[in-house]
């Protein structure tokens, strides 16, 4: 089995013309390159392969078919086995070749972990949906990285539905994965509507197709208890989940105008702000310019928040989808990739060991106060960070009695 290859993506979608990107430097130095994709999604009935962060497709190009299955990481990363055809007939869809997907043991290494065999389920697996795209592509190099930007129009297509794609990929050839940040900002800054777009063509698809993204809850969620000693590796999945939310959210409210995903977008926002108050209060940056950055995201976040606490908004939409929204996600995504340059190279989780030894002794002394008279001194000391966050402190090996003592304790203040 040949080893996978590793793709780092950001998609930004939005009403996009091929005259306005091409007034944008680099692009307008660069030759650029059309291609026509047909794609076909394949799943099983209950969606095994979507559960377990995995897609599947085939899709006509370079004049046969190819056949390529995705794992979508917990760092957004994604790894790609492709297998070709040796079809040249465009007309003729072949089905999923068993022999050619990835075991289990292959899986297991990369970190998915499936109870079944893909290649036992491959003949009970069947089109759900198929892609059509027209793509434009420019191969730049920015700031000492090689990126494709591809620009993608056409149609995602159901058996009873349709939606449009207008799109601009940027995925990383050569480089390191905040690049693609860096170039997302620019985009963001001068080309108007553009939204970060954190779901895969394959998703929207399942959604179009009539996925419930309330029930959604993929297996590999499970991952976010486990505890690990890797406090930066930890750091970023976790901002990355919770970014990838915000703007997953943010589409659901503009795009689709569910009003239940206010509630999850403002929700994200304060458990993103207590993470940036948590680098703020464990003292791990690296600098004093390091502090004001974490202090400057946590502002955004709350600013955000407290806009879209305000009832009767009429201007809701214009918030969600403003610029300055959109480029909070960009610096949330250049943060977290841009992890290891801010926080200190050593020590930390003895620092957070210290950190929260004094949340304990909080709590003892909170445990013996009187709840009628407590003054605001302790009110301060409920730590609202730790229930906002609770998968996040147990993933670094927090006590999960300590996180229910302290929460059991701001219920008692509120009440």
């Amino acid at each position: 089995m040949p080893r996978p290859n590793t793709e780092y993506e950001i998609c930004l979608s939005g009403k996009i013309k091929i005259s306005d990107l091409e007034k944008i430097e680099p692009l307008n130095k660069t030759r650029r390159k059309i291609v026509n994709y047909h794609s076909k999604y394949f799943d099983s009935e209950d969606l095994y392969l979507l559960n377990n962060s995995l897609g599947l497709r085939l899709r006509y190009e370079n004049s046969c078919w190819v056949q390529t299955l995705k794992y979508e990481r917990r760092d957004q990363s994604r790894l790609e086995w492709n297998s070709r055809s040796t079809s040249k007939d465009n007309r003729k869809i072949l089905k999923i070749n068993g022999l050619t997907l990835p075991n289990n043991k292959t899986l297991n290494k990369n970190g998915c972990n499936l109870q079944k065999d893909l290649q036992d389920i491959a003949p009970t697996l069947e089109e759900k949906f198929s892609v059509h795209v027209k793509r434009t592509l420019w191969l730049l190099n920015y700031k000492g990285n090689k990126i494709e930007v591809s620009y993608d129009s056409g149609l995602i297509k159901t058996s009873e539905k349709q939606e449009k794609i207008s799109e601009v990929e940027l995925e990383l050839i050569k480089g390191e994965p905040k690049a693609l940040w860096l170039l997302a900002k620019d985009f963001i800054k001068k080309l108007p509507n553009l939204c970060v777009e954190s779901q895969s063509k394959a998703f929207r698809g399942f959604l179009l197709n009539g996925l419930n993204w309330k029930n959604f809850n993929p297996s590999g969620n499970s991952r976010t208890i486990q505890k690990s000693t890797n406090f930066k590796k930890i750091l970023k999945e976790t901002v990355l989940e919770k970014n990838k939310m915000l703007s997953f959210s943010i589409l659901m409210l503009v795009k689709k105008k569910e009003i239940h995903a206010k509630n999850i977008l403002i929700q994200t926002l304060i458990e993103l702000k207590y993470i940036f108050q948590f680098l703020v209060l464990i003292k791990v940056y690296k600098s004093k310019q390091n502090l004001s950055y974490f202090k400057s995201l946590r502002c955004k976040c709350f600013t955000l928040e407290y806009k879209l606490q305000i009832k009767n908004n009429k201007k809701f939409d214009d918030v969600i989808s403003s610029k300055t929204t959109q480029l909070l996600i960009a610096d949330i995504g250049l943060f977290a990739n841009n992890i290891d340059t801010l926080l200190l190279e050593t020590g930390i989780n003895k620092t957070i060991e210290k950190f929260f030894l004094k949340i304990e002794e909080s709590i003892r002394k909170r445990k013996n106060l009187n709840y009628e008279t407590q003054n605001y001194q302790y009110r301060k000391r409920a730590f609202k960070l730790i229930p906002y966050n609770r998968n996040f402190f147990l993933s670094i090996g927090i006590s999960e009695a300590l996180i229910m003592e302290n929460n059991n304790l701001d219920l008692l203040i509120t009440n």
